[in-house]
């Protein structure tokens, strides 16, 4: 399967993706304020090289990736698949703050910042 630059431009910004260009674009997925899914493509136009790699950093099968690509595939389905991968948690994780801690349990306790190495600047 071969994917155009254009194409892949199509399906960074249905997926509304954020991006930042430097030597190549690289783009990525952020879903409740995770980044989920990253990919890269070179600047270049016509066929992007290794596709296959683009395909498997977004995590989709050939038939999902023509989807994206002819929009016969939503990003709110392409949340959905990362959810039924795994990639995506269902339910959000409770974090245990210290507030959240039961009676008697130890609090967190703040460690020191070792020194930096001698080749290391200092703050």
């Amino acid at each position: 399967m071969n994917i155009k630059a254009n194409e892949f431009d199509r399906v960074v910004n249905k997926l509304a993706m954020q991006t930042r260009a430097t030597g190549d674009l690289h783009a990525w997925l952020e879903y409740e304020g995770q980044v989920v899914v990253r990919t890269k493509r070179s600047h270049c136009k016509g066929d992007i090289p290794c596709p296959d790699k683009v395909r498997n950093q977004l995590k989709v099968d050939e038939t999902q990736m023509r989807g994206l690509i002819d929009c016969g595939f939503s990003r709110e389905d392409y949340i959905e698949h990362l959810k039924r991968r795994g990639i995506i948690a269902s339910a959000p994780a409770s974090v245990n703050t210290a507030s959240q801690l039961p009676e008697g349990a130890d609090r967190p306790v703040a460690r020191p910042v070792p020194a930096p190495a001698p080749w290391q600047k200092r703050p």
